[in-house]
């Protein structure tokens, strides 16, 4: 007769009880588990605190960047619907490819292969990145 072994897979859950009895601080892959969620209501309530502040204090900062959400999600949306019905006619989709394939080589060819060319497109990205921020 064959004796089968069914061993019980330990979970992050059996590891804290087992930390627990042994008196131990909870901790698992070096984050602090708390007895109850009281101990973290403070540090939420301050947060949420000084975030409804912030809103009280500059609405029109948050109403502008919702209404900029709002606007990419419509704009996102009607984008797709377009790109839909132009994949939908013969060939674009192919074309679209075929220019794009075209594009990359091009550039690959123009300022990767030339070391004067990707020092130039570097300065010019450098230049981009600082005026960013």
């Amino acid at each position: 007769a064959r004796r089968v072994v069914v061993r019980k897979q330990e979970t992050k859950y059996d590891e804290v009880m087992q930390k627990e009895q042994e008196g131990s601080p909870k901790y698992i892959d070096d984050v602090y588990i708390p007895d109850d969620l009281n101990d973290m209501e403070p540090d939420f309530a301050a947060r949420l605190q000084t975030l409804a502040e912030d809103i009280s204090g500059r609405p029109l900062y948050y109403a502008n960047a919702g209404l900029v959400v709002l606007a990419m999600y419509f704009v996102t949306t009607a984008l797709h619907g377009m790109l839909v019905m132009v994949n939908q006619v013969p060939l674009v989709q192919d074309s679209f490819e075929t220019i794009g394939l075209i594009y990359l080589l091009w550039f690959l060819m123009e300022f990767v292969g030339d070391s004067n060319k990707r020092s130039d497109l570097l300065d010019r990205v450098d230049y981009f990145m600082k005026n960013l921020k």
